[in-house]
């Protein structure tokens, strides 16, 4: 095997792992996800789906349809049960305009 294309197949599995990496420290912990990508349904995997009340799908930040919420400012609210949740320090991320 020449000499670049050995360097390129390294650099091809080590890209791989590192994204095999980055990919299990996103998850590391993940108790909920959502995506909002047409539903509220929790993308994770440990079944924390949420009930929409009120809210209704909206044109995210990007230009996307059906890729966020609107809330109404006094009744509308997505509901999803905690059951599971660490009770530990933990991290909540969200982007809200």
């Amino acid at each position: 095997m020449k000499l670049d294309k050995l360097m390129m197949s390294l650099a091809g599995a080590l890209a791989f792992v590192l994204s095999s990496q980055a990919q299990d420290f996103l998850t590391n912990g993940l108790v909920a996800y959502f995506p909002f990508n047409g539903n509220a349904h929790d993308e994770s995997g440990q079944g924390h789906d949420g009930s929409v009340i009120g809210a209704v799908l909206a044109t995210d930040r990007f230009g996307q349809p059906n890729s966020c919420y609107q809330f109404n400012g006094s009744s509308a609210y997505i509901k999803a049960f905690a059951d599971g949740l660490p009770t530990r320090s933990k991290t909540v991320s969200l982007w809200m305009t």
